[in-house]
């Protein structure tokens, strides 16, 4: 192969990843705007509903600890192909519930399929590339190209609410998934076979985590990101 198909094979795969990173963001801020109409369809105060958004961000981070074991095991596919179909169907029954309670419930799930999805991503990137300046050149390619995604989502979900409902922008984040899960099925590329996989039993994974948590610089780059995204999100 070429370098020049190298190239757009890399190019071709960055947008694929930033795609899948991009429903995170997406599930979130795309319908920011529509919080005080949905306050008002549920007879409470935006306050209240501004715990899907917590909801979603925990769901998300159980999502990617559990992905990420599993993808190991069983492939980097069928974990995305189980995380979309989570968001899915999650994001259509969000579009029908009567009660924030139920709102909140079904946040959680669609965080958990989200997060499944995004842990995706780093993995891909790992299996495919064993030079770490390859690796590197990669991410942030992904990273450039999922930036435009926090900025079009409040957007995007605006224009939803001025011609259609508030629930529209959930069917909008399921026909999203969908096309995403044609993606994975037609054009995206298996990088880890389960005859590759490594063990991934709960020892395992605890001992795997136990030694990112004891491990001083990767924690000062975990917290670095924490309170980054934190502040963001307080301020």
């Amino acid at each position: 192969m070429n370098k020049a198909s190298s190239e757009s094979l890399s190019i071709r795969l960055a947008v694929m990843l930033a795609a899948l990173v991009a429903i995170g963001p997406f599930a979130i801020d795309t319908y920011l705007p529509a919080l005080p109409a949905m306050a008002a369809d549920f007879g409470t105060s935006s306050a209240s509903l501004q715990l899907t958004v917590s909801y979603y961000f925990l769901g998300a981070a159980v999502g990617q600890i559990i992905g990420g074991p599993v993808s190991d095991s069983r492939g980097r596919k069928p974990v995305a192909l189980f995380g979309l179909g989570l968001f899915l169907v999650a994001s259509l029954l969000i579009s029908q519930v009567e009660s924030v309670s139920q709102m909140l419930f079904l946040r959680f799930i669609q965080a958990l399929g989200g997060g499944a999805t995004v842990v995706i991503a780093a993995a891909t990137v790992r299996d495919r590339y064993s030079d770490k300046r390859e690796a590197a050149k990669m991410l942030s390619l992904v990273s450039m190209i999922m930036l435009m995604a926090p900025m079009v989502a409040p957007s995007f979900g605006a224009v939803v609410l001025a011609f259609s409902q508030w629930r529209t922008i959930f069917v909008a984040l399921a026909v999203y998934s969908g096309l995403l899960l044609v993606m994975v099925v037609f054009y995206f590329p298996e990088t880890h076979h389960r005859g590759e996989a490594s063990s991934s039993s709960v020892r395992t994974v605890i001992k795997a985590y136990g030694k990112v948590l004891r491990h001083t610089r990767a924690m000062g780059f975990i917290l670095c990101i924490s309170f980054g995204l934190g502040g963001c999100l307080l301020f």
